[in-house]
């Protein structure tokens, strides 16, 4: 678990983890030094839970990526689940994802669904899974953090979290290209939604999302060429490292291989969509359908980054 000035919600959250029929062996907590009542709060719990809990506190603050990565060092299980502070998991989570987890060794992250919630708890009926399938996303898009479990040999993978990275979009990037992800469609836990989050998905929204609302989202997307080219740098030296750290079988290594050539690629069309965008409209037409007909728009938003290219 990352905390950070997590005192609203906090204390419902941990107190979810004693009503689980399968306590956990040991909670592991970074705190991002907080300045609020969240450190008491969490001693306090500490002193009485009938579980190991160990409680680090940052220096200075890290930031909610470098705190949850912080954490997740700290953890010796075999399957780590990650928490955020504000949640409330159902009493079957940690035994149902385990359970499956151990009967299913070939995976090695679990996600689960989540019904999304409002700040004061109020159900919305809607799940995360139900919000990404009605945007006709792919299962792949599934990357909310507090929905994972993973096994050691993924965070051994993962870690250190490459630049301009979220923790949980890594985790579920790295368990996309070597196919070692599986999604549970079970709902076990409250996904509480009350404007102060880290993260804002399209699908994790409170309201029903269709393929029109994530159409709009593409083409108003404020995209960073630069920035977008550092991040898939850091994709490419992550991913390197991972194949020098021999943590891999041959097929595995193929996959991220594989991969790298993709992020390769992207960084070519990356720079051609660059120039584009450094064009007067009038002109971009011509080189916009190029990629458009090529197929390379492919490895963004299809044509939905061809009219970013054209417009914006």
């Amino acid at each position: 678990m990352a905390t950070y000035n997590g005192e609203k919600y906090l204390q419902e959250q941990l107190d979810s983890f004693l009503s689980q029929t399968r306590l956990p062996d040991e909670l592991v907590i970074s705190d991002d030094c907080s300045t609020d009542s969240t450190m008491q709060i969490l001693h306090d719990f500490a002193k009485s839970a009938p579980f190991e809990v160990k409680i680090y506190q940052n220096e200075h603050n890290l930031g909610f990526v470098h705190n949850f990565e912080n954490a997740l060092k700290q953890t010796s299980g075999d399957i780590i689940f990650l928490s955020d502070q504000d949640d409330v998991w159902f009493p079957n989570k940690i035994e149902y994802v385990t359970n499956f987890a151990q009967q299913n060794t070939e995976y090695l992250l679990y996600m689960n669904d989540a019904e999304i919630c409002l700040a004061d708890g109020t159900p919305t009926k809607l799940t995360i899974l139900k919000q990404i399938l009605s945007l006709r996303f792919s299962e792949e898009k599934f990357a909310i953090g507090c929905c994972m479990a993973i096994r050691k040999d993924l965070r051994d993978m993962a870690l250190p979290i490459p630049k301009f990275h979220a923790h949980d979009t890594w985790l579920n990037k790295l368990s996309n290209i070597l196919e070692v992800k599986k999604v549970l469609p079970s709902v076990l836990q409250f996904y509480r939604r009350h404007g102060g989050n880290a993260s804002n998905c399209i699908y994790s929204r409170t309201k029903r999302q269709t393929p029109l609302n994530l159409i709009i989202y593409k083409i108003m997307y404020k995209d960073n060429p630069c920035l977008e080219l550092e991040q898939l740098n850091s994709e490419i030296s992550a991913l390197t490292k991972i194949i020098d750290s021999r943590l891999l079988n041959t097929p595995m290594i193929e996959k991220i291989t594989q991969e790298i050539n993709k992020i390769n690629k992207m960084k070519l069309i990356r720079n051609q969509r660059s120039k584009i965008r450094s064009m007067p409209h009038i002109f971009r037409l011509k080189y916009v359908l190029k990629l458009l007909f090529s197929g390379d728009y492919k490895y963004y938003s299809g044509w939905q980054s061809a009219m970013r290219d054209l417009f914006f």
